[in-house]
């Protein structure tokens, strides 16, 4: 059973474009198309081994639409975004060989990985990564470091690593540095 990447996402481009790939992943909102979701709509695999999906999408499966939403924009553009949950690690992979192809649709991706402790931010090619998450919020990292503070605060870090010492027995580190 895979540790669950929670990832914001959204899509931008055209809104012909990006009603073709969510109508591509999504025919019926709520379900995934037979031949996959979203990331196989975005980078097809076919038949596939997890070994290829991880090396296509950078996670193991697809995601699913659960937390998704099309949004047209009204403006020539659309917008797919909201949240959803990754197995291992967020698709990034999927983004940066989908822009490769569609150079006019902008993607970004914060991710957060409590089990195997990692937090990030895709943005149009760029990516931001913490590793260790549990020894920079003891160190007050994110202090000097404004995208590290955006996505602890994001994602509730500090609540979420104070939940899991308080069930260890052990006391939680305040977002100041102190016991």
């Amino acid at each position: 059973m895979p540790n669950w990447c929670d990832n914001t996402i959204k899509i931008t481009g055209t809104d012909d474009k990006i009603a073709k790939l969510w109508n591509t992943a999504f025919p019926s909102h709520g379900t995934m198309s037979e031949d996959g979701g979203l990331l196989e709509s975005m980078v097809p695999l076919g038949e596939w081994q997890y070994d290829t999906a991880v090396e296509a999408w950078g996670t193991k499966w697809d995601i699913n639409d659960e937390g998704l939403e099309f949004l047209d924009n009204e403006d020539g553009t659309a917008t797919i975004h909201g949240w959803a949950s990754s197995a291992w690690s967020p698709p990034i992979e999927a983004f940066k060989t989908y822009q490769d192809k569609n150079t006019d649709v902008t993607i970004t991706c914060d991710y957060w990985e409590p089990g195997m402790d990692f937090i990030g931010s895709y943005n149009n090619g760029e990516e931001n990564y913490y590793d260790n998450c549990m020894d920079l919020v003891e160190q007050g990292a994110e202090k000097k470091d404004p995208e590290l503070n955006r996505l602890f605060e994001d994602f509730g870090v500090h609540e979420q690593y104070a939940e899991i010492l308080e069930d260890e027995g052990e006391e939680a580190v305040e977002e100041d540095g102190s016991e």
